[in-house]
C-alpha cells in the first residue's frame, strides 16, 4: 500500500531469515507482508544486515543488501 511505497530509497537494518526472506523493526511475524532479498547469496540465517527497500508489491517490500 502508500506506507510501503514510503519506504522505497530507505535503509534499515534486518535480520535475515532464509529462503531470501528478512524481517525488520516494524514488520511483526504472521502479520505484516514480508521482506524479499535480492542479492541473499551469502547472507547468514540470524545475522543482521543494512538493506535498502527498492520496491513494493501489494503487501511485501523487495529490498537488497547495501
Amino acid at each position: 500500500g502508500q506506507r510501503n511505497l514510503k519506504k522505497i530509497g530507505k535503509q534499515y537494518e534486518m535480520i535475515y531469515e532464509g529462503n531470501g526472506l528478512g524481517r525488520t523493526s516494524f514488520q511483526a511475524p504472521e502479520v505484516d507482508g514480508q521482506l524479499l532479498i535480492e542479492n541473499s547469496e551469502n547472507l547468514v540465517v540470524g545475522h543482521f544486515y543494512t538493506i535498502e527497500i527498492t520496491g513494493t508489491t501489494n503487501y511485501d517490500l523487495e529490498a537488497k543488501v547495501v
